[in-house]
């Protein structure tokens, strides 16, 4: 017992190893691609970090250097010339012109002040207006003195707070800078650096300008160095005088990158190993544990495309989790457990289909089956269905739209009457109305048709053939019923052909048992009589020849029902030859001629004397003419007519055989077609009844038609044949 629970236990501790070590090292490979710029030894000085903080230097040494260079040397004027300052003095001046003419525009609203135009005086009150002009400007200049004096304290107390930020920074960043122009250096070395003093004492610089391509995160500085044409130096030190925040963040991205090298070792070793446990499930036969195969089987069920979308979505959360988990980062927090047991589940739901993808295309046809079965196949053959009903699809996209729109209606509505939105409420209103009033009577009237429909249907399923679907309007539910009622009609005529073929069936049965019936009892009654003794040898003789006649009758009965049965059956075969037709029809008048001079008909015969050569079954086709000439002289009136021709055309051979039944013909043309059925349906005459059938079934045979029509007691029979029968033909019969 302790034996088996091991022996259940090793597979899942074998396979939980082998997904915690390929987990391991995917983590690895994925936290190295996502952070593999940090394994350039100088990446950090391309970062945004180290670029702002050498921005904010350039700032400076900008400010301090060459925009307020000696700044507290400055004499007044210059310190009042600033750009800032003359838009200041632009600005108030606008404001005292302004302050001017509302004075005036008050004085002229007064009637106070007229003004000077050579034909009225000045008045009085001028020297008043100008008196409170002078004082308005009088106070916005001495506000500009103030601005201007505050501003100018500005600067001061910014150039002090520069300068030292400058000179706090010396012990950090170097710099050797020097216009072109004017020949003029800015720096706080003792002079220009070389290669060799830059190596020993920087840890990082730049000359500026760059070269085309070289410190793409420093191109707004160095455009600067060319704008003002300047060049130079600016340099980190390697060991700083104080605190640096340069410093201790390229110690930071250092150890990012220690880190990513032995994630890489980690992440080969883990991957290594998961590849041998792997390896070792397969070798050894170890397969998964019992709980996951049974899981398998049901997942197989699922579409194929739904499979691949949650396979997509593990792989999406596998990617989330894994940004989640704080696996190599210190201190280990316990929370971080929470992503690594779902990372271990995508882990495990991907191997399982990883082995279920090679399952699929190691098994022939099986890729090919479940497709056959996905969801997005399904979808396919609906979409194919649906558009090729284009109306009723478009209809129901337009109903369900026109519905849909109902319902953000019926949500708008109360707002906008909230609002106070008048046209929005009276749009909203007259959608309303006109889906009561045009769309909600459209949808009940094909509510009523489907109803009308499903009734009669219903009744039409219960056997009442009689009732009638007649839904109201036209449309694809109006041709819906139309078919219903043409399916009712065609299984309500095949349901009595049905019946009518039970009827013929029956007296197919009572018609062989008769014409079988009759010779034989014949014979077993004269068979008795030659029993006795005491008969005389010309009675013997008699009984022989009636014997003989009864036999042959019996035989011939025989003879032709295997010929009926082997037709129907599809076992005759052609032997195709070239024949001549007119010499086959006067051979077969031949054989009947002595029963024609018999008889009281007079025949009639045109048959053409040239040659009708036909591709032809010679002795079935003989068959042919031979029973449709004997019916003729078994049921023709006496005293009548028969008329019996042979035509052609480039492609056909058309035989044609009339006469006037002696026999009132009271059923359908087709009956006369079916098996032992006869003219004389009293059964006076010795035919079997096969004959016309027998010779309809050569005639298909040979692909040909034979069509009988009747008028009254006019009978006519004609037979078409092709002169040109192909071998392939006789398949049909076959």
């Amino acid at each position: 017992m302790d034996t088996k629970s091991k022996n259940k236990r090793y597979p899942a501790l074998i396979w939980g190893l082998a997904i915690i070590l390929l987990l391991v090292g995917l983590l690895s490979v994925w936290d190295v691609i996502r952070n593999r710029a940090y394994l350039q030894s100088d990446y950090y000085f391309q970062s945004e970090p180290f670029t702002s903080q050498l921005t904010v230097e350039w700032d400076l040494l900008q400010y301090y250097h060459i925009d307020l260079k000696n700044y507290p040397e400055w004499g007044p004027a210059a310190k009042t010339n600033t750009e800032y300052i003359r838009k200041l003095r632009s600005s108030y001046e606008s404001m005292i012109r302004e302050k001017e003419q509302e004075i005036r525009r008050s004085y002229e609203a007064n009637g106070a002040y007229a003004p000077v135009d050579g034909t009225a005086p000045p008045q009085p009150q001028t020297g008043e207006m100008n008196q409170q002009i002078g004082k308005a400007a009088a106070q916005l200049n001495a506000q500009l003195q103030r601005d201007i004096s505050e501003h100018i304290a500005f600067l001061e107390n910014q150039y002090k707070d520069v300068k030292r930020n400058v000179e706090r920074r010396d012990g950090i960043f170097g710099y050797f800078i020097k216009n072109k122009g004017t020949g003029q250096i800015y720096t706080n070395l003792s002079g220009e650096p070389d290669q060799g003093w830059l190596k020993d004492m920087a840890l990082y610089w730049h000359a500026f300008p760059s070269a085309p391509g070289e410190a793409e995160n420093l191109l707004s500085i160095s455009q600067y160095f060319k704008q003002n044409r300047l060049e130079g130096t600016i340099l980190v030190y390697k060991e700083p005088r104080e605190f640096s925040q340069i410093h201790a963040d390229y110690r930071y991205y250092l150890s990012i990158r220690e880190r990513l090298l032995k994630e890489c070792v980690l992440a080969g070793a883990a991957l290594l190993m998961a590849a041998l446990a792997l390896y070792g499930t397969r070798k050894f036969r170890i397969g998964l544990p019992q709980w996951i195969e049974s899981i398998i089987v049901p997942y197989r069920r699922v579409p194929l495309d739904i499979r691949a979308l949650i396979l997509l979505a593990v792989v999406y959360l596998f990617f989330v989790f894994a940004d989640l988990a704080s696996v190599f980062k210190l201190p280990f927090r316990f929370d971080a457990v929470f992503p690594w047991f779902f990372l271990c589940l995508c882990t495990a739901f991907i191997l399982v289909q990883i082995k279920e993808t090679l399952f699929l295309f190691r098994t022939k046809g099986e890729l090919r089956r479940q497709w056959e079965t996905s969801y997005s196949r399904k979808l396919k053959v609906l979409i194919t269905q649906i558009l090729d009903n284009r109306g009723l699809f478009f209809k129901s996209a337009a109903l369900f739209a026109l519905t849909a729109v109902l319902g953000v209606t019926a949500v708008i509505l109360p707002i906008a009457f909230d609002d106070g939105l008048d046209a929005a409420v009276l749009l909203c209103t007259a959608y309303i109305a006109f889906y009561l009033f045009a769309v909600l009577p459209y949808v009940l009237k094909r509510v009523a048709a489907f109803n009308t429909i499903v009734a009669g249907s219903e009744a039409i399923a219960a056997g009442r053939f009689e009732t009638t679907v007649k839904p109201a309007g036209k449309g694809n539910l109006y041709r819906l019923a139309q078919q219903l009622n043409s399916m009712k009609d065609g299984f309500q005529t095949s349901l009595q052909n049905q019946m009518k073929s039970e009827r013929l069936k029956t007296e197919l049965i009572t018609n062989v048992s008769h014409d079988l019936k009759t010779p034989l009892t014949s014979i077993i009654s004269y068979v008795d009589l030659l029993k006795k003794n005491d008969i005389t040898e010309a009675e013997r003789e008699a009984y022989i020849a009636v014997l003989d006649r009864k036999t042959q009758r019996l035989k011939a009965l025989i003879d032709d029902l295997f010929e009926a049965s082997k037709m129907a059956s599809g076992a005759a075969e052609l032997n195709l030859e070239t024949v001549n037709v007119a010499s086959l029809l006067n051979q077969a008048m031949a054989e009947f001629s002595e029963r024609i001079e018999a008889s009281s008909c007079r025949f009639k015969v045109s048959i053409p004397e040239h040659k009708v050569p036909a591709r032809l079954d010679g002795k079935k086709i003989w068959r042919v003419f031979e029973n449709l000439i004997g019916n003729a002289l078994k049921y023709a009136m006496p005293n009548t007519r028969v008329y019996v021709s042979l035509t052609e055309n480039e492609h056909q051979v058309m035989f044609t055989i009339k006469n006037v039944s002696a026999y009132e013909i009271e059923f359908e043309v087709d009956e006369l077609l079916e098996r032992f059925k006869r003219g004389d349906q009293s059964r006076h005459t010795e035919g079997s009844g096969l004959g016309l059938a027998i010779a309809k079934s050569i005639v298909d045979l040979h692909g040909g038609e034979l069509r009988i029509e009747i008028d009254g007691d006019y009978f006519k029979v004609t037979v078409t044949l092709d002169k040109n029968l192909e071998p392939m033909a006789t398949a049909e019969g076959n």
